[in-house]
């Protein structure tokens, strides 16, 4: 019995979350739209942040604010945070274009030479740095070296940055 009030009590919740949705979606797309204008991968990044944040606050919202308020608010806190945490974060640029970009200003190598050299490069480094790079340099993507090191994807993010610094300027004293 108490089961039964249970799942009636999370399918009325259900339907509620679905009418908040189609009711003030396109607010949250209002949002997104307003904070990456030119970038449509971004644009689909916050969405999704968006939307789990007013997931999970959505049972605990009290009705003190409107349900149009409260979303706009969510909406736009999330899309702040991401924002700020995007400035914070360096721009991805790979490696072996970094690279290529500054032994080509050096000479002119063929693309098998400049990956051998990237690899001894690579070879200079501490065990951790060499494995990260070389999951990095094979396209693993950050959140999956994150999750094999057990370390924030940022963190990773953090570090392969310093490491491509690092390849670089003992690549120009060289």
């Amino acid at each position: 019995m108490e089961t039964g009030r249970k799942r009636q009590k999370n399918a009325d919740k259900d339907a509620e979350w679905s009418q908040l949705m189609e009711k003030h979606h396109s607010v949250i797309l209002r949002v997104c739209e307003l904070f990456y204008p030119n970038d449509s991968y971004e644009r689909k990044e916050l969405h999704q942040e968006i939307l789990c944040h007013l997931w999970n606050g959505f049972r605990q919202r009290g009705n003190d604010v409107p349900e149009g308020i409260w979303v706009y608010r969510v909406a736009v806190n999330t899309a702040i945070s991401s924002k700020r945490a995007d400035e914070c974060r360096p721009e991805n640029v790979p490696i072996t274009q970094t690279l290529a970009e500054s032994m080509a200003d050096n000479a002119d190598m063929g693309r098998e030479r400049m990956l051998d050299d990237l690899h001894e490069l690579v070879m200079l480094l501490e065990p951790l740095d060499k494995a990260m790079m070389d999951l990095y340099i094979e396209g693993y993507p950050q959140a999956e070296i994150a999750r094999i090191f057990s370390m924030t994807e940022t963190n990773v993010s953090t570090r392969v940055g310093r490491i491509k610094k690092k390849l670089i300027n003992i690549w120009e004293k060289q």
